[in-house]
């Protein structure tokens, strides 16, 4: 599990959204999780979630909603204390280096195939693209950081613009066809930053749920 060091998000949703990174992904240390349904408390093991690439059967509707992911039993393999210190090192260095450091969800687009949302985003000219406080990352396009005070009506204005820029420059390789894991849960009435709930692309998040110490909002 070295390559979720780092990731923003919770182990449900990592379940869920078969978060990854690094060439690794939940998909391969998940054995069986534990999920509640109207019906009750059901087991499932890995070879029914229906993983694929940042996504399962609980986002492909293979399983009847509202469910929810209780518990996951995780299967690791005996490494090296050293060599994992040093993996986890490497890929702390590695984002650190590549991902902007101000608030955020993570990545918010997922990767299409053969390509990176980040590099057709940064192509569009989205880098540094601002609505109020929220701006697509300066440093990697994939990334909407919170420049302070942000509100979600701002984030998701840049989700629908990032979507048309990509579309208007890449037509049928880009565009909200291609650019669209973001699924907005809710959207309070007072449109604050802390209010807007929406799956990035590890779970369902409220947006202040951030890492590197962010408060908790009310």
């Amino acid at each position: 599990m070295e390559w979720a060091t780092g990731i923003p998000g919770t182990v449900g949703g990592g379940v869920v959204n078969n978060a990854g990174a690094h060439g690794s992904s939940m998909a391969e240390a998940v054995s069986a999780v534990s999920v509640w349904t109207p019906q009750g408390e059901r087991q499932l093991q890995v070879d029914e979630l229906g993983y694929g690439y940042r996504t399962s059967r609980f986002r492909s509707g293979g399983f009847e909603p509202p469910n929810l992911v209780l518990a996951a039993r995780l299967a690791f393999r005996p490494g090296d204390p050293a060599a994992i210190e040093a993996r986890i090192a490497e890929y702390a260095a590695y984002r650190r280096a590549t991902q902007p450091n101000q608030s955020s969800v993570g990545s918010i687009f997922k990767n299409p195939p053969g390509d990176s949302a980040g590099r057709l985003l940064e192509q569009a000219g989205m880098k540094g693209t601002r609505r109020g406080g929220a701006e697509i990352s300066p440093k990697h396009a994939n990334f909407i950081v919170n420049r302070g005070h942000a509100r979600a009506a701002e984030v998701l204005d840049l989700v629908s613009l990032a979507q048309e820029r990509v579309m208007a420059a890449f037509g049928g390789t880009g565009g909200a066809g291609v650019l669209a894991p973001v699924k907005t849960l809710r959207v309070a009435d007072s449109g604050s930053w802390l209010s807007c709930f929406q799956y990035s692309r590890y779970g369902p998040s409220p947006l202040h749920v951030l890492p590197r110490g962010l408060r908790r909002g009310p």
